[in-house]
């Protein structure tokens, strides 16, 4: 049996994310391979160029082609999705927030060595809740990920056991790959929605 369709806005919401990912993955990547030695840089940027830019197409043509897919058919399912719009812009906004506030703190503070780790761990963070407002178990094992990189990170800083841009390096890279993994994972979904419209 063909799968239906997915609603228009959960089409349009994955286009989105993916395009939310492919954005973040160039921001992380750029971030590490500002620290990495010349030799190492272009890899890095290459290889996660690449994938930000797979990626990024995937969101781009699932959101040309989201007029396709069918508009909700009950009240539910417009009340789910509005649920799901404003939890998703209170943890971005909360995530925001809390990162400028951070972020403030931190050079106020002079502690530019955590900055970066500090930044990554709310990132990682974020996707906690995320994982329980779209019932996704990636989303916990990302978190994770993430988190323990950004706080053995601080936990060695604070220790003198590395160095600010061997933690800026190390955060930057796990981060990136996390919304890298994070936009394959999303890539996967988006080929299964257009594939479902041809069916």
């Amino acid at each position: 049996m063909s799968p239906k369709p997915m609603p228009r806005i959960a089409a349009r919401s994955i286009a989105g994310g993916m395009l939310l990912m492919a954005g973040f993955t160039l921001i992380w990547a750029g971030i590490a391979s500002s620290a990495l030695p010349s030799p190492l840089s272009i890899p890095a940027i290459v290889a996660f160029g690449t994938l930000s830019l797979l990626v990024g197409f995937g969101g781009a043509q699932l959101l040309l082609a989201s007029g396709k897919f069918p508009a909700h058919s009950s009240q539910a399912d417009r009340a789910q999705s509005k649920r799901i719009g404003i939890a998703y812009g209170a943890i971005f906004g909360t995530e925001a927030l809390l990162i400028g506030g951070a972020s403030g703190i931190i050079t106020a503070t002079h502690h530019d060595a955590y900055l970066i780790p500090t930044i990554g761990l709310i990132v990682g963070l974020h996707f906690y809740p995320m994982a329980k407002v779209f019932h996704r178990t990636i989303d916990y094992y990302l978190a994770t990920w993430v988190c323990s990189v950004a706080l053995s990170s601080m936990i060695m800083l604070s220790q003198g056991k590395i160095t600010t841009p061997t933690a800026s390096i190390v955060v930057s890279l796990a981060t990136a790959t996390a919304t890298s993994i994070y936009g394959l994972y999303m890539l996967r979904l988006e080929q299964r929605a257009i594939r479902s419209l041809t069916r």
